[in-house]
């Protein structure tokens, strides 16, 4: 194991939490009031615990030793993700806010979210895997019939399998209207055809079944972005009764290389390259890009909460280092005794900034969940609107700022290690 370095404190989590945003009043809506403080406080304990003790010592050996692999056309997933798998079925760790009919906790998101920061800043490339999957069941559970939630939802909450989201192609990202992938009917499912690239947790070892996200175009269908349909793609084919079937011909055919991030296995995938890849579709025919922004957003915000735990993490790593390391002297003390950085008013500077943003971050994206748990719990009518509406606000700049702001914060902080940079 590499060296650990999450030095979170949890005070300013529960200082966003309870001080600032009053989460409290969740407790007084319908669909929060089997929960308590008590229980916000053992989950985020609980994450904070598993973050520090079991994910974070993984961060260092998984961008450098153990990184995700691509061997005789099988994608294998760091080694030491399986332990850190394990402890998350064994907790109940992978669907915090999903239904609970199909096993997940129900919790709500600013809850749930703040737990995430965590598991974020300790190893972020293990929670693109273990993100994935609760991701694309809640997909299916809000458009899919009831056959395909019951097939799919509750081993997709469990960690049983994982999930990956199939939308850009070589030639096709942010205009997703474009996609080349086809869908020809083929009895009640669709036969898949297509290529798609920067597909996280594609493929990988840590479960028995992927179950794909694909986003294809039906033959007949019409241009653009009417024509695009959703359609949930298993690696391995799910029987009727929910056994496992034959291979479902989806493929890696090569793994992206991110810096910084070698232990997430982002994927080039290929379907129905032999002519035996087939789907369900989700939802109605042309509704995909419709119900893909579901995802999208939740993609926003999670950028922004992915923001918010590195700049926390810079600033605890910074701010320990200042307080060690002695060099120089107090200003115009040129004869007077060494002092550590942290007395330097540059870098008292820096720090100051450092924690200002992460603050400033954290409390933007809690805001942005708590507005979504309060337009789904409430009853009122105008208290929902006012949610929706503000969430409709703040999602497009809790992604833009943050993530426009942490370059500068990263540079910050990496300033403050001096020679010491980035290792």
């Amino acid at each position: 194991m590499g060296n650990n370095y999450f030095k979170r404190d949890d005070r300013d989590v529960y200082f966003a939490l309870k001080e600032h945003l009053k989460i409290d009043k969740l407790l007084t809506y319908a669909k929060f009031r089997d929960f308590s403080m008590e229980d916000f406080n053992m989950v985020i304990d609980l994450a904070k615990r598993v973050a520090r003790d079991e994910i974070a010592p993984t961060f260092q050996d998984t961008d450098r030793n153990d990184a995700a692999r691509f061997e005789n056309g099988k994608v294998y997933a760091p080694k030491c993700f399986h332990h850190l798998w394990n402890i998350f079925k064994e907790s109940g760790l992978f669907a915090l806010t999903q239904g609970q009919e199909f096993g997940g906790q129900g919790l709500p998101l600013v809850v749930a979210e703040a737990a995430t920061e965590f598991f974020m800043s300790a190893n972020f490339a293990f929670g693109t895997y273990s993100g994935m999957g609760p991701g694309q069941g809640a997909m299916i559970e809000n458009f899919g019939s009831q056959k395909q939630k019951e097939l799919f939802c509750a081993r997709l909450y469990d960690g049983t399998w994982g999930g990956a989201m199939a939308l850009t192609e070589p030639d096709v990202g942010s205009d997703a209207h474009l996609v080349a992938a086809r869908a020809v009917k083929n009895g009640e499912y669709y036969s898949i055809t297509g290529s798609k690239v920067f597909i996280t947790s594609g493929d990988h070892d840590l479960t028995e079944n992927i179950i794909h996200l694909v986003l294809a175009r039906i033959d007949g269908a019409p241009g653009g972005a009417k024509g695009v349909s959703l359609f949930a793609v298993p690696k391995i084919w799910v029987n009727e009764d929910g056994s496992l079937g034959e291979d479902n011909d989806v493929a890696c055919i090569a793994l992206e290389h991110k810096m910084g991030l070698h232990g997430s296995a982002t994927c080039q995938m290929s379907y129905g390259d032999n002519g035996a890849c087939r789907g369900h579709l989700i939802g109605e025919p042309g509704m995909g890009l419709a119900y893909m922004f579901q995802m999208v957003n939740v993609a926003r915000m999670a950028v922004g909460l992915e923001c918010a735990a590195f700049a926390a993490n810079i600033y605890a790593n910074a701010l320990e280092y200042a307080k060690q390391r002695v060099q120089g002297t107090r200003y115009g003390e040129r004869t007077g005794a060494r002092v550590r950085i942290i007395e330097h008013a540059e870098v008292r500077r820096h720090l100051m900034m450092l924690k200002s943003y992460s603050e400033g971050m954290r409390a933007l994206v809690y805001k942005g969940y708590l507005c979504e748990d309060i337009a789904h719990a409430s009853d009122d009518e105008k208290e929902k609107q006012l949610a929706n509406d503000t969430l409709a606000l703040f999602t497009p700049i809790i992604k833009g700022f943050t993530s426009e702001r942490i370059w500068e914060l990263c540079s910050m902080g990496i300033q403050i290690f001096g020679g010491y940079g980035y290792t």
